[in-house]
């Protein structure tokens, strides 16, 4: 488990930036430190599905954090821990899962191909995809993807508990197996991720949780029209699955329901006083989710969604954490150094009672534990890049219109001497400044309409929004040359200076490239 994942892949496989090993568990616990990837994540057809080493090698995301430091789930991680299979094994991933747990498991009802046209059993029964609006229900188009196994186990809620049992069989007398050793399959279960040991994290893939002091290890899956929860409560020798054909927020009321019913509702003890630490004002602050694109134009649906996390200090004492989605904030109080708990006894965190931070030598936070990581930035706000727009758009217009009443005036006027270059030059700056906003907003909309769009199809517009660059750095040669001449230099340095900020903001969103 703790092998470099080199030694099972050909030479250059993995462009890496960062030196330092990837393990198998680093896979495992989503902590090998690669961004999201939604481009060309849904495919049109089967028709192209490629081996899954094709998929490795061109479609690998770039390694934005350390291995072993940040949590961020990464269908591509689960891809990879599938080529190794097919590496070790010597066999492809399909079949080898095949014979190796669906048959075994009698799960004939599931496969982990997406090619199942030959497959009547699973053919002739498949369900339909949907997602819900506020009076009926639409078809979802057939999710196809070259990233399995992420996200591709087509399965029955009967073959699942067959999977369920294999999982809780730890005296190993049911008739479903998983490992030959049942200490094997308890060692599975056991917490695993050791970046911040104390913290429920991953055993072993499965993620945990606590409902009513009861721990949970579990994985769900959501594709287009479908979601999926899998968990097992191993001290209660308990499995519940939750199979759903519908893009819908009530399915996690659903599950909330269900914990209940088997689980029991957390007792009536008082809530935690309210005290308050030198802590709480160093947590305070705005926290992005770890799972997202960094390198990418898709960055900015990250950035202009506000799906943040965010910590203000409570008067009371302690902090109040506002989920997105929300309405209310909760309130917790630190135990100890850098650990939370939820105040409220009747209220969780994404299944979570405690809240961890993990400081830097500097006594800054990095990351709560989960993860999410500090917003440092204010080129990452929703605020900063919405007034951005606003002030380029306004600005640009507004010295066009200028410019343009001017020169009706000056031709009514019939005076040559009124209009001269560095008007002409201003209007040509204000005429490419609003070109390329425009280009850049058409382009953030038709990613936002298809966010698994491959973004290079858009590649001449990333070229015309090269001129902006290009314009601001001649305007600036210009009014160098011109400084004692140009009647008009103060227009040309407020214009240079929103260039300016339009070429920062849409260099930190990748619109140039």
């Amino acid at each position: 488990m703790d092998a470099d994942i080199q030694d099972y892949l050909p030479e250059g496989t993995l462009n890496l930036t960062f030196n330092k090993k990837i393990t198998i568990l680093d896979l495992m616990h989503h902590t090998a430190g690669f961004e999201d990837r939604l481009e060309g994540l849904k495919l049109d057809n089967v028709e192209q599905i490629r081996p899954l080493k094709e998929t490795i090698t061109k479609e690998q995301p770039k390694q934005v954090y350390e291995p072993g430091t940040v949590t961020a789930y990464s269908n591509y991680s689960t891809a990879l821990a599938g080529y190794i299979i097919e590496r070790v094994t010597g066999q492809d991933f399909i079949p080898y899962m095949n014979q190796n747990i669906l048959k075994p498991l009698q799960m004939n009802h599931s496969t982990f191909s997406m090619v199942y046209e030959d497959q009547p059993t699973i053919k002739d029964n498949v369900s339909l995809g949907y997602r819900s609006n506020e009076s009926s229900f639409e078809v979802m188009d057939r999710f196809i993807s070259n990233t399995f196994p992420a996200g591709s186990l087509l399965s029955s809620a009967a073959d699942m508990n067959h999977f369920m049992i294999a999982q809780l069989n730890y005296e190993g007398t049911a008739p479903y197996k998983i490992f030959n050793q049942t200490e094997t399959l308890k060692q599975m279960q056991t917490h695993s991720d050791g970046v911040m040991p104390e913290a429920l994290g991953n055993a072993h893939g499965f993620w945990e949780k606590e409902v009513n002091n009861k721990r949970i290890i579990e994985h769900g899956g959501a594709t287009l029209g479908f979601l999926s929860e899998l968990s097992l409560v191993p001290e209660e020798g308990l499995g519940i699955v939750l199979l759903t054909n519908s893009l819908s927020g009530v399915t996690s009321t659903v599950q909330s329901e269900i914990e209940t019913i088997f689980l029991g509702k957390p007792s009536d003890s008082a809530d935690l006083s309210l005290k308050k630490s030198p802590t709480d004002k160093k947590v305070v602050g705005r926290y992005r989710s770890s799972r997202r694109v960094h390198s990418t134009m898709a960055k900015f649906a990250y950035i202009i969604m506000n799906d943040d996390l965010i910590i203000t200090e409570n008067k009371e004492g302690g902090i109040n954490v506002k989920i997105p989605g929300e309405k209310e904030a909760i309130p917790l109080v630190e135990l100890k150094s850098g650990i939370y708990q939820v105040a409220q006894k009747k209220k969780n965190i994404d299944g979570k009672k405690y809240m961890y931070f993990e400081f830097d030598e500097k006594g800054q936070v990095k990351r709560i534990v989960g993860d999410y990581l500090p917003v440092t930035s204010i080129l990452d706000t929703q605020l900063f890049n919405l007034v951005a727009f606003a002030i380029s758009i306004l600005g640009f217009l507004g010295s066009l219109i200028y410019l343009v009443i001017k020169f009706i005036k000056q031709k009514r006027k019939k005076k040559a001497d009124g209009w001269s270059k560095n008007y002409t030059v201003l209007t040509a700056f204000s005429v490419v400044g609003l070109l390329v906003l425009g280009v850049g907003i058409a382009m953030i909309m038709n990613f936002l309409s298809n966010s698994l769009m491959i973004i290079s199809s858009m590649q001449p517009l990333f070229y015309i929004n090269c001129l902006l660059p290009i314009f601001t750095v001649g305007m600036i040669v210009w009014l160098a040359a011109t400084w004692r001449k140009n009647e008009a230099k103060w227009l040309t340095i407020f214009l240079i200076i929103i260039g300016l900020l339009t070429t920062v903001q849409f260099y930190n969103v990748h619109l140039f490239f």
